[in-house]
């Protein structure tokens, strides 16, 4: 995260040098981060955009939490719910497709989430394993 980035605040004590998905914080900077966050986009903010925004990596949340529920709940907001939003198997095969191309090959899970629109934890629930997955890409790419 560049120094000059508007949403450095949210973690000002994340050095350059550490780079992004890898600051293990404290309990409360989380809490304060993800207050801030909410307060900046919405009570509905996503793990996965909590994680993009702040650099911190998932294993800091884990380490001082046992969900991301319960980090929610420190921060004043209600428990995760599902996406009200349900994506059709196109739009997540086409979203697929989109990002296995710019990796020039399957990507990692890490790679895949901040590329794509939505978090690979949905292809991987809708279309089972990463075989399977591309299999499903194939079949959505042969179509005319």
């Amino acid at each position: 995260m560049r120094a000059d980035d508007p949403l450095r605040s949210l973690m000002p004590w994340l050095s350059e040098e550490e780079g992004e998905g890898t600051r293990s914080a404290e309990p409360d900077e989380l809490v304060q981060a993800l207050e801030e966050l909410a307060a900046a986009e919405g009570a509905d903010v996503t793990m996965q955009r909590f994680l993009k925004q702040t650099g911190v990596s998932e294993h800091a949340v884990y380490k001082h939490f046992p969900s991301w529920s319960e980090l929610r709940i420190e921060a004043g907001l209600d428990p995760r719910r599902r996406a009200d939003v349900i994506h059709a198997d196109d739009d997540l095969l086409a979203e697929a497709v989109r990002v296995i191309e710019a990796c020039g090959g399957f990507p990692t899970i890490r790679e895949f989430n901040e590329r794509s629109r939505f978090p690979y934890h949905t292809l991987y629930m809708r279309f089972g394993n990463r075989a399977e997955i591309l299999r499903r890409c194939e079949e959505y790419r042969a179509q005319p």
